[in-house]
Order: C-alpha cells, then sequence, then structure tokens
C-alpha cells in the first residue's frame, strides 16, 4: 500500500467518523431540545395551576369564609350576652350579621366549594326562617311586651345548623393554612 491510498482512507474515514458523530449531535441536541421544551411547558403548567388554585382561595377567603366567618362569630358573641330582650343587639347585630352572612352566601355561591355549598344552603335557609319570623313577629302590631322575647328560627322548624358553622370554620383554617403556611409554623414568610 502506498502513502497516498493510506492517507486517502485515514481521510475518508476520519471524515466518515465526523459525520456520523456531528449527526449523533445533532439528534442528541435536538433531542435535549424537545426534553426541555417539554419540562418547561409542565412546569409552566403546575405553576399556572399553583397560581389559579391560590386566587380562587384568595377569593374564597376574602369574598365568603372571611365574612361569614366573622359575622358568625360576631352573632355567637351576641348571643352569648344576650340575655333579655335587647332590640339594639337583636337588630344591630344579630340581624344584620345574619343578612351579611345570608346576602354573602347568595352573591358569592360560585366561589363556594362543591363540598361547602349544601351547608351553605342550610345557613341561608335557616336565615330565611328566621328573617320571616323576625318581620313576623317584630311587625304584627301587639304592644312590645307582648312579642317574643327573642326571635328562634329552630322553634319554627329550622334549627341553626351547627354543622354548617362548623364546616365554614374548618375551611377557613384550611385555605388559610393553604395560602399562609409558614406564618402557621410561627414564621414569617
Amino acid at each position: 500500500m502506498d502513502w497516498d491510498t493510506i492517507v486517502s482512507t485515514l481521510l475518508g474515514s476520519l471524515l466518515s467518523g465526523t459525520v456520523i458523530v456531528v449527526f449523533v449531535r445533532l439528534a442528541a441536541l435536538h433531542w435535549e431540545t424537545n426534553v426541555q421544551a417539554r419540562i418547561t411547558s409542565a412546569v409552566e403548567d403546575e405553576f399556572k395551576k399553583i397560581v389559579e388554585t391560590r386566587d380562587a382561595d384568595r377569593a374564597l377567603l376574602n369574598d365568603v369564609l372571611g365574612p361569614v366567618c366573622g359575622n358568625l362569630a360576631r352573632t355567637k358573641q351576641a348571643f352569648n350576652r344576650w340575655r333579655d330582650h335587647n332590640p339594639t343587639l337583636e337588630v344591630k347585630v344579630i340581624a344584620e350579621s345574619n343578612g351579611v352572612i345570608r346576602q354573602t352566601i347568595l352573591t358569592k355561591y360560585h366561589l363556594i366549594p362543591a363540598h361547602l355549598q349544601g351547608h351553605a344552603m342550610d345557613l341561608v335557609g335557616h336565615y330565611d326562617k328566621w328573617f320571616e319570623v323576625f318581620d313576623t313577629e317584630r311587625n304584627s302590631g301587639k304592644p312590645e311586651a307582648s312579642q317574643a322575647k327573642f326571635i328562634f328560627a329552630g322553634t319554627h322548624g329550622v334549627p341553626f345548623p351547627h354543622e354548617a358553622e362548623e364546616a365554614f370554620r374548618d375551611e377557613l383554617k384550611v385555605v388559610t393554612t393553604r395560602l399562609r403556611p409558614a406564618a402557621i409554623d410561627g414564621q414569617h414568610a
């Protein structure tokens, strides 16, 4: 074999090997780019879900759970100090808070998770009856002394739904924990 043949064969082999290496590298680069695009898309989708969940939790907390649970606590506090007929307490605290809870549930029902919707309607049903009894009794034309000292829907077949109250308070804790997990552990976010 002469040197020209050897050099020609070596150069041909080297050139063929280079072409193969370039082809393999281009294929690997294409595969890496494809994998990177899929990972980026998956991360973006997951981030979008997290943002949507946090936004829904914030709306639920601010527009439903905060007003409902705050007013439930307000009426519970009022009932604990309500010893005798007290028109101011009845109208300015009980009726006002009952109305806020009822109105909040009805106007923000679309934000309420499915597992709370039955409880929400239990509260609305109770408050509907409470306002019916309240209006009938307080606008009866009877002298104040002969009217009922207290207005209760429970004595008219619609007792207060304590299970619904508990479900709303439990949901408040769950949503608050999801939104502020570091604050629950005593840390500042």
